[in-house]
């Protein structure tokens, strides 16, 4: 298994616990840092852990450059060092736990604003260290753009919890290992995926600071709502009635979020056909909603899903979940981006490119950090109040917010035939960055491509 993680690989070997790409605005240069921080006598259950080393054992340049030589990096490191630099991330951070073989990547897109939010996932083991890395990166920079689209005063981050399956032996370990990175950075984090009940509960017992399952419920009925709200806007922009009702909309995912915005669209009097990797998921809920909405209800497989004729397709389970080599099954309408990160990319060039290859098939695309930004309005707010709000006080203020965005971007679309993601980036990318910095990013993009 380690010849899929070899930057852990390494790190065990060499005795690190430390490994990091932290940007230096002095002198607008990188620093690798590569450093041994504790002891494999560690004990993260304890509630302050013991193992620490009493001075920071810090490599240096010269010895990082044998290190990575010898265990023939090079070229793996640079590729991730250029994902981060086309990114404009300021840091990465990976922690690694050899004794326990638990690993956390955490990657802060910008430290510049007031806050800096963030979502935690945990993945297995057996997943490549370089596909952890990748969802980390571009889920912290999209939570970096979602702020901007919310306006909130918020840059983003993300923390990936790479671990093995937990046990009674080694839960506490777990949740402390957690509890500790959760209080290294200067981060507001919020509890995604990846988790089972019995680790929220335990890790709630060690990181109260943690937005975990207390509040999962309203900020997904609040995620699901923006979307709602998107898809709406999408349909009066793309069909001339501009009505939901008897629109076929297909939603892949039904967790939280995308169960609670079915039952969303069916009660405005629209068709859903819904799929889940997990077939009990489907089962239960046909079996608990098809009394009161009869053959509105359709169930698919996860590999049918996206052939089905309909008008709106709105992938809400994993990210990546379009990708250059399933685009072209997709025979809706519309896309709306409900998961995060829904294009399949690694950078924002290539999520522009896949989003351009959509725009040819006639495909309208929203992309999920404009339509999904009713979870980190809502999140932000219990941050920012101490408070939990009232759902229908939420949904107005998501409404307020959502829908003259989309509008504008949608209006804009059509006025300068370019595709919403291209407009949605060259609106909010001079913002983040003081300048207009458009070409970095667009200028092997044909814009003037037509319209829908």
């Amino acid at each position: 298994m380690m010849e899929q993680h070899p930057i852990l690989q390494m790190m065990k070997k060499e005795n690190l616990t430390t490994f990091a790409f932290s940007f230096n605005k002095e002198s607008q240069s990188w620093d690798v840092v590569f450093s041994k921080e504790w002891t494999k006598k560690i004990d993260w259950s304890a509630e302050d852990p013991k193992g620490f080393t009493r001075s920071i054992k810090k490599i240096t340049k010269e010895e990082i450059k044998e290190i990575i030589t010898r265990h023939q990096l090079e070229k793996y490191i640079n590729n991730i060092l250029r994902l981060i630099k086309s990114g404009r991330h300021e840091l990465v951070e990976i922690l690694y736990d050899s004794t326990w073989d638990i690993c956390s990547i955490a990657a802060l897109h910008q430290t510049s604003k007031e806050y800096t939010v963030g979502g935690i996932r945990r993945s297995l083991m057996p997943k490549p260290e370089i596909e952890v890395i990748n969802d980390v990166l571009n889920l912290s920079r999209s939570m970096t753009f979602r702020c901007a689209a919310a306006d909130l005063p918020c840059s983003g981050a993300c923390l990936g919890l790479h671990a093995p399956q937990s046990n009674p032996e080694n839960l506490d370990t777990l949740a402390g290992f957690l509890s500790y990175i959760s209080r290294r950075y200067k981060v507001k984090w919020g509890i995604e995926s990846g988790f089972s009940q019995a680790e929220l509960k335990k890790i709630s017992g060690y990181a109260e600071q943690l937005i975990t399952n207390k509040h999962s419920d309203l900020i997904a009925s609040c995620s699901a709502y923006s979307i709602f709200i998107a898809i709406k806007q999408a349909l009066e922009y793309r069909y001339p009635d501009g009505k939901l009702s008897g629109k076929s909309i297909g939603i892949e995912g039904l967790g939280k979020l995308g169960s609670q915005l079915a039952l969303l669209l069916l009660k405005e009097g629209a068709d859903v056909i819904v799929t889940d990797m997990n077939p009990d998921q489907i089962q239960e809920f046909v079996k608990l909603h098809t009394p009161e909405y009869g053959s509105a209800i359709t169930a698919a497989s996860p590999g049918e899903i996206r052939m089905q004729m309909g008008h709106v397709f709105v992938p809400c389970g994993y990210s990546g979940a379009l990708s250059r080599d399933n685009i072209h099954e997709i025979k809706y309408h519309i896309v709306v981006g409900g998961a995060n990160n829904v294009l399949l990319s690694n950078s924002i060039s290539e999520e522009i490119d896949l989003a351009e290859k959509l725009h040819r098939y006639k495909i309208l695309y929203i992309p999920d950090w404009i339509a999904n930004i009713g979870a980190v309005i809502c999140a932000t707010d219990i941050i920012l109040t101490n408070n939990v709000p009232v759902l229908e006080e939420m949904q107005q203020k998501i409404e307020k917010i959502c829908t003259p965005l989309i509008k504008e971007i949608l209006i804009q679309s059509r006025k300068q035939g370019k595709y919403p993601l291209d407009l949605a980036y060259q609106k909010f990318h001079p913002i983040l960055y003081k300048q207009d910095g458009s070409g970095i990013f667009y200028g092997n993009v044909q814009n003037n491509i037509g319209e829908y």
